[in-house]
């Protein structure tokens, strides 16, 4: 056996430029960095882990070695390196131990065309490029998880992964968080729904809880849920709803019948009641409606009307956009909140339940 040690670089986006959310973010970070030696990382058949964090400044990246070996170097998914070191960044460490041999589990999940392919595989080459796709994807339900919490706090640009030490290094980019807080702040304004600011360490702990999330294949309604709404991250604007509204009906439906208004009847017994935004919540599902069925118009990203049809259009979708990720992120937290996997709804007919 030996281990494998990972760098992992994320560069901040500062998505919004005003001294209340550069304090939000820190803080966030803050919370994070403190944290993270009491957060277990479930590396599946490997055992556990735990990621040491720090936050780098912009002076002190000239100190980061393996950032300095690699400014002239074309990393793939990055295509400018040296924009990298521009910006503040948080820096991940975690070491694992490798097999010499590839988990039976794996090999038991293998299909024929698997074991063609991965068979003649030098065992511990597998389980290191293995360990490595679940570190890639721990980082991100990470993120994901500081964004249930502080929602809308932390984006990011790029990254870099550096597995022991230059030997393999993947860049990706982008994990866009500014819809969460843009809603957050609608939400604000509306004065509903309510949204919380959480505990990190109790987020990451519920979402652990599922392992088909873990996993990256649900089997429950709940991890359904919360695909579709880590996704909105990496999606288009109308892209964004369609996965809001599936979200929904993933945590608020059974069966076929009147989608619109189990989420409707369902989400306001968690929620609140919400029938002044009935117009809101009546939009939503009619814009993603129309989107589904082709009868939505669209606006090009060059468009010459300069009539207010255009800008109305914005301000609807928008607006359906924000309130469709407000009640799915709402209801999430309210599940973590009561340390509940899933909801189940029963009728109540003069105070008996049927």
């Amino acid at each position: 056996m030996r281990k494998t040690e990972f760098t992992i670089y994320l560069d901040i986006k500062s998505t919004i430029n005003s001294p209340e959310y550069k304090k939000f973010q820190y803080d966030a970070i803050d919370e994070l960095c403190k944290e993270a030696n009491s957060l277990t990382i479930p590396i599946e058949y490997y055992g556990d882990t735990r990621f040491r964090i720090k936050k780098i400044l912009k002076d002190d990246i000239e100190k980061e070695s393996l950032l300095k070996e690699i400014q002239t170097k074309n990393i793939y998914g990055i295509s400018n390196t040296k924009d990298f070191l521009k910006n503040e960044l948080l820096k991940f460490n975690c070491e694992i131990t490798v097999p010499n041999t590839i988990p039976q589990k794996i090999k038991d999940s293998w299909s024929d065309e698997d074991k063609e392919i991965f068979g003649e595989m030098d065992e511990e080459e597998f389980n290191l490029s293995y360990i490595y796709e679940i570190i890639k994807k721990r980082v991100n339900d990470l993120l994901f998880a500081l964004n249930l919490a502080k929602v809308g706090a932390l984006s990011v640009n790029k990254y870099l992964i550096f597995q022991d030490d230059n030997k393999n290094i993947m860049g990706g980019k982008n994990f866009d968080y500014k819809s969460f807080y843009n809603a957050k702040l609608k939400g604000i304004y509306w004065g509903y729904p309510q949204i919380s600011e959480m505990s990190i360490k109790k987020t990451w702990e519920w979402l652990i809880s599922f392992n088909d999330y873990l996993l990256g294949f649900s089997n429950c309604s709940t991890s359904r849920a919360l695909i579709n709404l880590c996704e909105i991250s990496r999606e288009d604007e109308n892209m964004k709803l369609f996965r809001a509204v599936m979200g929904l009906e993933a945590i608020y439906t059974k069966g076929n019948g009147n989608l619109q208004e189990q989420v409707r009847q369902k989400s306001q017994a968690v929620l609140g009641e919400q029938q002044k935004f009935k117009k809101l919540y009546n939009n939503m599902y009619n814009i993603r409606s129309k989107f589904i069925h082709g009868e939505l118009n669209f606006v090009s990203r060059n468009h010459l009307d300069i009539s207010n049809k255009s800008v109305e259009y914005n301000e609807n979708l928008r607006d359906s956009i924000d309130f469709a990720i407000l009640i799915l992120i709402a209801s999430i937290q309210e599940l973590i909140k009561r340390g509940w996997q899933g909801y189940n709804f029963s009728y109540i007919v003069d105070n008996q339940t049927l």
